[in-house]
């Protein structure tokens, strides 16, 4: 199917502390896609040369969310193969923007990969759930819990993150030192 334009529908104000968010929407033919509010310390100046400017010791809050009749699960599915039932999604970004701190937690009924001209299956997945902390120190996952062909599976732990250990993380996975 083509796809459709998004539409984004925007609430905000500011002053020279920054932005306050009070709705970001963004729907695809007329259905929330995601929503988002907060804070972000982030504002332009009008001088002689106009410019943006990001005052990284102030704080920052932003929230953003997605229900289970988003289309951007869809999406998701048809790009990745990846079927979920009744996903949410919610992150917190608190802190500052250097360094700032993410709260996400996940929550999805069932999820199957459907991998196309593969011998290969992987077990279904029940009643995902995922509550993790980020920050410049460390990832901590806080609770995951899930139900692999009906067993229970949790885990949670922590993983300090080097100086560098957050960029190499996020930019070259396959060489993150795990140790």
């Amino acid at each position: 199917t083509p796809t459709q334009p998004a539409e984004l529908k925007l609430a905000v104000s500011g002053d020279a502390g920054g932005l306050r968010l009070k709705d970001l929407t963004v729907t695809e033919s007329g259905r929330v896609l995601t929503h988002a509010m907060g804070r972000i310390p982030v504002s332009w100046r009008m001088q002689a040369a106009p410019h943006l400017r990001l005052d990284e010791s102030a704080p920052l809050e932003l929230s953003a969310s997605t229900d289970p009749d988003s289309p951007l699960w869809e999406l998701l599915t048809g790009s990745t193969g990846l079927q979920l039932t009744h996903p949410e999604a919610r992150i917190n970004l608190t802190g500052k923007l250097r360094p700032p701190a993410a709260d996400l937690q996940v929550r999805v009924e069932q999820m199957k990969l459907a991998l196309k001209n593969s011998r290969m299956s992987l077990p279904d997945v029940e009643d995902l759930a995922i509550d993790a902390h980020f920050d410049r120190s460390q990832v901590t996952l806080r609770n995951l819990s899930a139900k692999l062909e009906g067993q229970a599976v949790q885990a949670s732990g922590q993983l300090p993150m080097k100086d560098e250990g957050g960029k190499q993380l996020w930019h070259h996975p396959t060489a993150f030192d795990w140790s």
